[in-house]
């Protein structure tokens, strides 16, 4: 089965391969899309996402799920499903924190997948154990490889909506990332790739914040 370990090895063949500086973070990209889901009562319940891989994972994962005997869609299927299981324990890369304390996220329960212009995507929701109230809470979110081995970022000028209504005069912005120089000096070491730093990737990760006019 394609795990975890499996997914940054292929990454790193491919890098190694066609780009020449091979030391530097990050190794492979992903496209962010993301939604803030809210219940009927106003509260927000759930991270929704879509992750668009890059050309060289992507053709690497095709590689591989061509060769299932129960055909390329069944294949994708399995393949996508043990990698969701395998980032539960990191939650799914996903950082949510209410008034700055970082909040537990539960497990994903169903995904799509499928293969758009070559690059492989799937969408999830990262459901919110404890329901947050933006009307009185401040809520941010990233998503980030904590090792930054990923990079993950929404597309330029990307735009966050709600999804079940929008609380009021409540919104959303991307806050870009500001690494100092030492940063991302540090960040071109080859030491990350034997010793991956857990502290660097979220120096390099966008935010996401949620406010609300009262």
């Amino acid at each position: 089965m394609f795990n975890l370990f499996k997914f940054y090895l292929l990454s790193i063949f491919f890098y190694f391969i066609l780009i020449t500086n091979t030391s530097s973070h990050p190794h492979m990209w992903v496209d962010l899309f993301t939604k803030i889901g809210i219940n009927d009562k106003g509260l927000v319940t759930s991270i929704k996402q879509k992750w668009i891989f890059g050309e060289f994972f992507s053709a690497s994962l095709i590689d591989e799920i061509v060769k299932n005997k129960k055909g390329i869609n069944k294949g994708l299927v399995e393949e996508i499903s043990q990698i969701l299981a395998n980032l539960e324990e990191y939650d799914y890369f996903t950082n949510i924190k209410v008034n700055k304390v970082k909040t537990s996220v539960g497990k994903v329960k169903k995904f799509n997948t499928g293969i758009q212009d070559t690059r492989i995507w799937i969408e999830f929701d990262v459901p919110i154990i404890q329901p947050v109230n933006i009307e009185e809470n401040n809520l941010t979110y990233s998503i980030f490889d904590p090792t930054y081995y990923i990079e993950m970022l929404h597309l330029e000028n990307a735009k966050i909506s709600f999804v079940g209504g929008i609380p009021n005069k409540c919104s959303a912005e991307i806050i870009q990332p500001n690494p100092s120089d030492e940063v991302i000096v540090l960040s071109k070491s080859p030491t990350l790739d034997m010793t991956p730093d857990k502290s660097i990737g979220k120096l390099f990760a966008e935010v996401v914040r949620v406010s609300c006019q009262k």
